[in-house]
């Protein structure tokens, strides 16, 4: 008994891998006869740009079940639906980067395959601090267009000494007295105040939106 058994036909993609398992059995637009009537699932596949780029990913993957049925054809229309997300920071100006890769300040990512992806936000700081860097993962989904910001928070330390004008090293880096500053990075913060020939050691904790107000009052004079 013979069958006539009418072809596969692809249409959406154009240029997409046809693949039955890891065998490869043409592109869309994609037709093939003499295919045994039974149920098979059939993997579409494209290249995926940006995770070419960054090392997130290689291809955008879809798997599908198909039933070939004899006398009919098998039609399967697939569409690959990308997402894309605009990034920004607080304050302006912050790097954004994926595995390392740059990406620009304030990018807009298009043709994303669905998934979710990690960036870095890196801010740069002048010494003796290192650059600000947030990581932050967002999901990406098919048809979406994404806005994300990102704030980097900052603590404030402001010292004064009595008397002013003492020299100071904020993390070996020297000043002197008073010391303000309103962009100082959570974590923790080394001072030492000189005064005469001995110094005192202040460390100090902080977190976003903490506020140190502290005076100091030494001795400068040497006896």
């Amino acid at each position: 008994m013979h069958f006539y058994r009418k072809p596969y036909c692809f249409l959406v993609p154009s240029g997409a891998d046809v693949m039955i398992g890891n065998r490869m059995l043409g592109k869309t637009p994609f037709e093939m006869e003499g295919l045994m009537p039974e149920k098979t699932d059939l993997t579409l596949r494209i290249k995926d740009e940006f995770g070419i780029k960054t090392k997130t990913g290689q291809w955008y993957l879809k798997t599908k079940p198909l039933e070939v049925i004899a006398g009919k054809t098998a039609k399967l229309d697939e569409e690959f639906k990308y997402g894309s997300i605009k990034l920004d920071s607080v304050p302006k100006g912050a790097e954004v980067m994926c595995k390392g890769v740059p990406l620009g300040k304030a990018p807009l990512i298009e043709n994303l395959v669905p998934r979710n992806y990690q960036f870095d936000f890196k801010y740069g700081m002048m010494p003796p601090q290192k650059d600000y860097i947030i990581s932050k993962s967002f999901e990406i989904k098919p048809s979406v267009k994404s806005a994300e910001t990102v704030e980097f928070q900052f603590a404030t330390i402001n010292l004064a000494t009595d008397p002013d004008g003492l020299a100071m090293e904020w993390n070996g880096h020297k000043t002197k007295s008073p010391f303000s500053s309103n962009q100082i990075k959570p974590g923790e913060h080394q001072f030492k105040i000189l005064s005469g020939i001995s110094s005192t050691n202040y460390v100090f904790s902080v977190e976003g939106g903490d506020v140190v107000q502290q005076e100091i009052i030494l001795n400068s004079s040497i006896d």
